[in-house]
């Protein structure tokens, strides 16, 4: 192996030293994400209505 092939070992395993699984988690986070964190509290709950069709047999909880 010669220097060169050395060196550049070194630094490329350096750099992945750097980089655990939580920091390319946050870089790999989009910005639009934080628009829908909170997007629960921000729409009210609605009932659903049956537009047609019948409800499956193991539906849980009521149509209105």
């Amino acid at each position: 192996m010669d220097r060169r092939a050395f060196l550049r070992a070194a630094g490329l395993t350096g750099a992945a030293a750097l980089l655990t699984p939580e920091t390319v988690f946050a870089a790999g986070a989009a910005d639009w994400t934080l628009g829908f964190r909170d997007v629960e509290a921000d729409i009210a709950q609605a009932g659903l209505t049956r537009l047609r069709g019948k409800a499956p047999a193991d539906l849980a909880g009521a149509l209105v």
